[in-house]
C-alpha cells in the first residue's frame, strides 16, 4: 500500500497486488476488504514461496521456518474466508488472485 495513495472509499479501490511483509498479510487483507469495492481484486504474491510450502517442516532450512510458517496461516486463513473467492497461481513463487463476494 506505500506504492500509490489510495482514497477511503470503496469504488476507488478495483484492483491491488501485495508483496509486502508476509507475516502481516491477513491485517493487510482486513484493511483491504474495508477499501476494496464488491467483486474487487486483491492479489498476493508468494504464496506458494518455491513450493516449500509443501515440504516436510525438517526440510526447510531452520531459518526460513518462521516465513513458511506465516506462508502457511495466511494460506489457511484465506482458504477460510467466506468474504471471497480465491485462485491460486503456481507461477514462480505463486500468487492467490482475491475476488471480494460480499
Amino acid at each position: 500500500m506505500n506504492s500509490c495513495k489510495m482514497s477511503a472509499t470503496r469504488a476507488v479501490l478495483t484492483l491491488r497486488l501485495l508483496t509486502l511483509i508476509k507475516a502481516n498479510y491477513w491485517n493487510y487483507h482486513e484493511r483491504l476488504l474495508k477499501l476494496i469495492r464488491i467483486e474487487g481484486i486483491i492479489i498476493y504474491d508468494n504464496t506458494l514461496w518455491g513450493g516449500n510450502v509443501a515440504w516436510k517442516e525438517e526440510d526447510v532450512p531452520a531459518g526460513k521456518r518462521a516465513f513458511r510458517e506465516a506462508v502457511l496461516c495466511f494460506n489457511k486463513a484465506i482458504s477460510q474466508d467466506s468474504r471471497i473467492e480465491i485462485a491460486l497461481a503456481s507461477v514462480g513463487d505463486g500468487f492467490t488472485i482475491c475476488r471480494r463476494r460480499i
